[in-house]
């Protein structure tokens, strides 16, 4: 009796391990208009898709959700309008398959991507819809998140607009991003990263930062329903990061173009990065669509050159220069300072200085060559102003001035170039 009881015990642990699915590392929801219901012709046809990342090791049983459960709330709702029991339709898998021979020691970087998709029709109403899909868990060992990250789930969500402001909004396309996630970030080394998205309805996009958002549990790995906007809750973050700073760095998302730059964490791992693109039609919103990536960062250095992106000086006086990254084993520096018909604007220095000839616009040019062969470049502007005499207006908030009152004193510069730094005398003492 002992023995038949103790394997039934077994069993159940191996199949809550199984359905706990510890390797997602990524996701989001999108969406295509189709037209008219073909079962009713007053709903609207959708086809909603949805890509889950995993990681690239052989699967467990139970970890390949098939089908997937999809929740479908009517606007600000708390009462599911229905659920989608989507089949899974293919697994791509993207391995990254170059590196770079300047970089030393990269890492694998590998996504098993689930792609499920099916069509809907849904009844026009004047709130629209959220769709969501919640599921436990990420993978063991992230960086920006509270220890153990393999209990903390996922949510990925979108919104498809109402009628209320405007009927035509329901003929709506979600943004779908550019797939370009085979990235990988070096450790303290300046990047860029393209999180980009298209909009075939001509939408304007607006990009940021947004929190990644947890769902699910060790206890309930897979909600149903899943839970709708109001009930979505962040990720508990470690100290120092936040769903508006994953990195802890000065990386920034430009809220035009979608595309990530800064400096990559001094700390290798993975990393959780959720970014959000509103979209817009004549001003108005239209919905929200979310996309969330476990980001590599590796212990390795990548051999690149970084320069600010503009210099300003005076005619006749002197720049300095430097590289502004921090990699080792470079051993040539071939300067080029962008002045038209000379061939003495260049420098090998690695900081060397130079005198701008006249006033104008310069491209700055650096190249920089490593060990084994590789090199890489950067290009900066240097604008240079005409020297004019500077003037200082001081104004007083007391005229005339009375004994013992206070007066404050206000100085502005005009003729400067940058940021005017003032020195204060009384009675000509400092």
């Amino acid at each position: 009796m002992r023995r038949k009881l103790l394997i039934v015990l077994l069993i159940i642990v191996c199949c809550n391990s199984s359905v706990l699915a510890v390797h997602i590392k990524g996701g989001w929801i999108y969406y295509e208009y189709l037209g008219k219901g073909i079962n009713d012709t007053s709903k609207s046809l959708y086809r909603v898709s949805l890509k889950v990342y995993r990681d690239c090791n052989a699967p467990t049983p139970g970890q390949n959700d098939d089908p997937l459960q999809l929740t479908i709330y009517e606007g600000n709702s708390t009462t599911p309008y229905s659920t989608l029991s989507i089949p899974l339709s293919r697994i791509d898998t993207m391995d990254k398959k170059y590196y770079s021979g300047c970089l030393s020691a990269p890492p694998r970087v590998c996504y098993n991507i689930l792609v499920y998709s099916q069509t809907v029709e849904l009844p026009k109403n004047s709130s629209g819809y959220v769709l969501s899909y919640q599921r436990c868990c990420r993978i063991s060992g992230l960086t920006n998140v509270t220890v153990p990250s393999s209990s903390v789930g996922n949510t990925y969500s979108t919104t498809i607009p109402g009628t209320a402001i405007d009927p035509g909004f329901i003929k709506n396309n979600s943004p779908v991003f550019a797939q370009k996630d085979t990235v990988l970030l070096c450790h303290n080394a300046h990047f860029i990263l393209d999180y980009s998205a298209k909009d075939i309805d001509g939408d304007s996009l607006v990009y940021y930062y947004s929190n990644a958002l947890n769902g699910g549990a060790t206890t309930t790995p897979i909600p149903s329903p899943s839970q709708t906007t109001s009930q979505f809750t962040s990720i508990p973050y470690s100290s120092g990061y936040s769903g508006s700073n994953p990195f802890g760095t000065n990386a920034t998302v430009n809220r035009t173009t979608g595309m990530i730059e800064g400096n990559a964490p001094s700390i290798p791992g993975e990393w959780v990065l959720s970014v959000s693109v509103d979209e817009y039609r004549h001003g108005i919103i239209l919905g929200t669509t979310r996309k969330e990536l476990h980001v590599i960062v590796g212990n390795c250095s990548v051999w690149a050159t970084y320069l600010p992106s503009s210099y300003t000086a005076c005619k006749g006086t002197t720049v300095n220069f430097q590289n502004q990254t921090n990699v080792s084993n470079i051993i040539g520096y071939h300067w080029d300072f962008g002045v038209l018909n000379s061939t003495s604007d260049t420098s090998t220095l690695p900081t060397p200085s130079f005198t701008f000839p006249d006033t104008g616009s310069y491209k700055i040019k650096l190249v920089v060559d490593m060990l084994g062969g590789c090199s890489d470049s950067a290009t900066s502007m240097a604008t240079v102003y005409p020297v004019h005499a500077p003037k200082v207006n001081i104004a007083a908030s007391g005229n005339p001035v009375f004994n013992d009152s206070k007066v404050s004193f206000i100085a502005s510069a005009v003729n400067t170039v940058g940021t005017a730094k003032y020195t204060w005398y009384k009675n000509k003492i400092k």
